[in-house]
């Protein structure tokens, strides 16, 4: 699967960053084709962005190729999330561990690609994490 990793000139961006300890990036998504699938705060959830938005839209991105065993599995998962909510308890959650970052009823960016891994077949995180933030997930990529 592709996950594209991105950031963008805001503040919201920023303290993102900064909530890793000056990060890399601040938000993911998954990359299907000409497409993005990834969740948004101020789209209020899981929605489907042209690549091209999603990369105009960034001050810098980098697109990453995790090999799973089903990407197909993977990306009709993503898809079938479009519509759901934001996950803001998972965000706050993972400051303060009290979140299955895997409940299936919202998602928050990371959360949403890390899972659509697993749907592929590649689980990078113990199911008891307290969540994953987009370094996390970058981090984590074997290349």
């Amino acid at each position: 699967m592709r996950l594209i990793y991105a950031r963008h000139l805001s503040v919201s961006s920023a303290l993102v960053r900064l909530g890793q300890w000056f990060g890399l990036w601040s938000h993911v998504g998954i990359l299907d084709g000409y497409v993005v699938i990834h969740s948004l705060a101020r789209k209020g959830g899981v929605v489907i962005t042209p690549a091209e938005d999603v990369i105009r839209g960034a001050s810098e991105y980098e697109v990453v190729d995790v090999p799973t065993p089903d990407d197909g599995r993977g990306l009709a998962w993503a898809h079938a999330q479009v519509g759901k909510p934001y996950d803001w308890t998972g965000v706050v959650g993972i400051a303060l561990a009290q979140r299955d970052w895997q409940q299936d009823d919202a998602w928050y960016c990371s959360e949403l690609a890390e899972r659509a891994l697993a749907e592929a077949g590649v689980q990078r995180w113990r199911p008891n994490a307290r969540g994953v933030t987009p370094c996390m997930s970058y981090y984590n990529v074997t290349r």
